[in-house]
């Protein structure tokens, strides 16, 4: 009996099991990343849209449910800002009137960054 050719084998065998069962996990692992990246965008994209389409003259951003969704990833002078009911109107500087929309869309890209989606 070769014993080469039985190592050889035996060896191809090992390799064999091993490969099948890690190429499954590998997959799923890839995948899961795909579908949580997926995730952040949709919901990113869906606050970006509420936000940009909210009237924050006549309705209060802190009583939706979209705020409660941003509130957790939103720095704590954010949430002060936003959840204090004081506010000082500025003349409009460059990028629009409403302070409270930009800090929200500025957390909302800082998250983008934070997760890695750019």
């Amino acid at each position: 009996m070769d014993w080469n050719i039985l190592v050889s084998a035996v060896v191809g065998l090992i390799a064999g099991a091993v490969g099948s069962l890690i190429a499954p996990w590998v997959a799923w692992a890839v995948e899961k990343r795909r579908s949580l990246l997926r995730a952040r965008r949709e919901t990113l994209r869906r606050w970006r849209d509420f936000v940009e389409h909210f009237n924050f003259t006549e309705q209060q951003f802190g009583d939706t449910a979209v705020y409660s969704e941003i509130r957790p990833y939103l720095s704590t002078d954010i949430r002060e800002h936003l959840e204090s009911g004081f506010v000082i109107k500025v003349p409009a500087r460059g990028r629009g009137e409403n302070a409270k929309k930009h800090d929200i869309l500025d957390a909302i890209a800082e998250l983008e960054q934070r997760w890695e989606l750019l």
